[in-house]
């Protein structure tokens, strides 16, 4: 588990976003919105390679978050992003995200980012939980 600060998210994020014609850009007052004005944030991250991939990486991350003392069922907004092979069913996606939305209180906010790679291995993710 790594503490950040809302910058080092902001770094993160612009490092994920693809420019072009959609411009997508975020703004520290996104960041805000998501941090809900917390000066620390917990970031966690798992490679998981074969079946069920997206599930088992995310059960990864939220083992480690607990190995760390770190609730994350009083969590107020997650943050998920999976890096996956191109054309990764998001069905498989989505059970990634159950896990989480099982563990995390009612309400918290749920953000979701995905980024998809060509030279990816099928069954392969990169998984990262912000906290």
């Amino acid at each position: 588990m790594q503490i950040i600060t809302k910058k080092d998210l902001l770094e993160i994020m612009a490092s994920l976003l693809t420019f072009g014609d959609t411009d997508l850009k975020i703004s520290m007052k996104e960041i805000d919105v998501f941090s809900k004005n917390k000066k620390k944030l917990y970031m966690n991250t798992a490679k998981y390679s074969g079946f069920n991939a997206t599930v088992e990486a995310t059960k990864i991350i939220i083992n480690n978050y607990y190995a760390n003392q770190f609730n994350i069922g009083n969590a107020v907004s997650v943050m998920i992003h999976y890096k996956v092979k191109s054309k990764t069913p998001i069905s498989e996606l989505m059970d990634g995200m159950r896990i989480i939305k099982d563990e995390i209180s009612v309400g918290a906010d749920i953000y979701m980012g995905i980024s998809y790679f060509d030279n990816f291995q099928k069954n392969y993710v990169e998984a990262t939980i912000i906290l």
